[in-house]
């Protein structure tokens, strides 16, 4: 009697075919995982810097705001057509505040100091002096009671931000 032919054992494992495919997928994975997050990544660096600037011309404001409101008196202010304007403040203790625009900086100045960078970015710094009711238009400084800051800041990837506020004048 023949004996029949042993069958082939099967083998167990992969193909290099089935190693093959298995790498390729998972690089087309990661590949395009790096890709999302890279462009991700890159949308939120943008708006941070959009946000920074932005923060440069309120901080601006604000400082304005917390000065003037405590002041005794307005020593100079800029017509309301000069966007690169400045204000001079003297506050209870006798001291002088000046704020000055230019170029893209804004400074302040403390008596007879140097200037400061008090914040860089601003585009236009534009000021408009009010008498007490509100309305009345004025750039005499004894007359200001109130005034209208304008405070605009360019944005890195093109554009700008404006923020403005009306400020009363304690020394009234």
């Amino acid at each position: 009697m023949t004996r029949p032919a042993p069958q082939r054992e099967r083998r167990a494992g992969v193909t290099l075919l089935e190693v093959i495919t298995a790498v390729s997928l998972s690089a087309t994975l990661m590949a395009s995982s790096f890709v999302v997050l890279r462009s991700s990544y890159a949308a939120w660096q943008a708006h941070e810097s959009d946000l920074d600037a932005a923060e440069s011309a309120a901080a601006v404001l604000r400082h304005l705001r917390q000065h003037a409101r405590q002041a005794v008196a307005v020593r100079s202010i800029s017509s309301a057509a000069d966007s690169s304007g400045h204000l001079a403040i003297e506050r209870a203790d006798g001291s002088t505040l000046r704020w000055d625009h230019s170029g893209t900086q804004v400074t302040l100045q403390v008596d007879a100091t140097s200037p400061q960078p008090l914040a860089d970015g601003v585009v236009s710094l534009t000021l408009e002096g009010y008498e007490a009711d509100g309305v009345t238009a004025t750039t005499e400084p004894s007359d200001v009671q109130t005034f209208r800051t304008t405070v605009t800041a360019s944005l890195p990837d093109g554009g700008a931000r404006t923020v403005s506020s009306f400020t009363w004048v304690r020394a009234w």
